[in-house]
């Protein structure tokens, strides 16, 4: 019949990360109704006004319908909380869906166009204080580049370190500080520290933020011949984890001896910068900085060097389209195609 509204198909789809964090978001898109009937939520709601409610007596949450077709769950974002409400939405007939296989624009109603929409949902999942604004600012440029542009692999690598957190590794030999340096980045106690060799028998790991690049840093054990089979357990485990970083932190220290096993570090980082002749011993060894990570002495520089391996100012600063989503290079002829 003339104007009869057709059903749409209902799914659901998590707009934030999938691990743990303060608050998650499920975007609902179809017959809303499914979705509120399914969590116990009664009486209307008006359009674009927020309100708690009980969520199946699984949370408390924010509930926010935006239009008739899109409704917003906010709850606790434990990996237990999203994983009764996935279940209560699938046992509702509501299939769940992965945000890269759906439409960003059906994600993101309120985007003017592809481009604006690509650009809000990978806001949602980039890590890093330094790829808000360079996010914001992406549409007009993919909207205005001339026809021949063409992205630096390079600088999309480097930048997409901004949206996924880059693997960057301490290592060294034993007792040269590691687990206070580690401890000095992520400003609080994660790693045991003390004058003795094998104190840190295992890898911790950590997210922490370098000069506006969240990275995910990880502590390794001295390496050294050990016959305890948990500290090299965690040395082999290590070794993997070398083999997969996008910056290694080789620290070293006056009067220790060198690492078992030689690594081409990215950065060689010279500690104890307190203690006399430190700083000509980091000149000797060609180290890039020397610090005190016991004193904090360094830290700033360190961390400056750190980010600038992984993402350049240069990079930062370029005007061209930054190539933060596949999909950005087709999205203008989708825009034409509509």
């Amino acid at each position: 019949m003339p104007g009869t509204r057709r059903p749409m198909k209902t799914t659901a789809t998590w707009l934030t990360a999938s691990s743990s964090g303060a608050i998650a978001i499920l975007q609902i898109r179809g017959e809303c109704n499914l979705a509120l009937k399914a969590l116990g939520i009664a009486g209307p709601l008006r359009p674009g006004i927020p309100c708690r409610r009980d969520l199946g007596g699984i949370d408390e949450g924010i509930v926010s319908l935006l239009d008739q077709d899109t409704l917003i769950v906010m709850p606790h974002g434990g990996i237990r909380v999203r994983q009764l409400l996935q279940e209560t939405m699938e046992q509702a007939g509501i299939n769940l869906s992965e945000p890269d296989t759906v439409d960003p624009r059906s994600l993101h109603p309120e985007a003017g166009d592809r481009y604006e929409a690509l650009m809000l949902e990978t806001l949602t999942r980039a890590a890093s204080p330094l790829a808000i604004d360079l996010l914001v600012q992406q549409p007009e440029r993919w909207r205005s580049r001339h026809s021949g542009f063409t992205p630096d692999p390079g600088r999309t690598r480097r930048l997409n370190r901004l949206i996924t957190p880059p693997l960057v590794v301490i290592t060294g030999a034993p007792n040269v500080g590691k687990s206070t340096l580690m401890n000095r980045l992520v400003g609080r106690t994660v790693s045991i520290e003390a004058d003795l060799e094998g104190t840190t028998r295992d890898y911790t790991r950590g997210l922490v933020d370098l000069g506006g690049v969240v990275v995910d840093l990880v502590d390794t054990p001295g390496r050294r011949v050990s016959s305890d089979h948990v500290e090299q357990e965690a040395i082999l485990i290590s070794d993997e984890l070398l083999e997969q970083a996008e910056c290694i932190i080789e620290l070293m220290a006056p009067a220790t001896r060198p690492a078992s096993r030689q690594v081409t570090a990215s950065l060689a980082v010279m500690n104890k910068s307190d203690l006399d002749g430190t700083e000509q011993l980091a000149r000797q060894q060609g180290c890039g900085c020397c610090i005190s990570a016991a004193t904090g002495d360094g830290i700033e520089e360190l961390v400056l060097l750190v980010r600038n391996e992984l993402v350049t100012d240069d990079d930062l600063e370029c005007g061209d389209p930054w190539l933060f989503d596949p999909a950005l290079e087709s999205a203008g002829r989708s825009e034409t195609d509509r």
